[in-house]
């Protein structure tokens, strides 16, 4: 099925930060950590890397 942090990709794809983080939280939220523990290195990310909140869900999540 489709997760949250799929929801989330297709934001950050589309310029959508604030949506991509939005539902990024809810997957740290309901601890959907499947690919999350990914989300440090996945270049899917790379348009959130510069936005200090990508920081603060890293940290909150314990991925890093």
């Amino acid at each position: 099925g489709i997760t949250n942090e799929d929801i989330a990709n297709f934001y950050a794809k589309a310029g959508e930060k604030d949506s991509a983080f939005i539902w990024l939280s809810k997957s740290v939220k309901n601890k959907e950590y499947g690919g999350l523990k990914f989300l440090a290195i996945s270049p899917h990310f790379d348009p959130l890397r510069n936005d200090q909140r990508f920081a603060l869900l890293l940290q909150n999540s314990g991925i890093r």
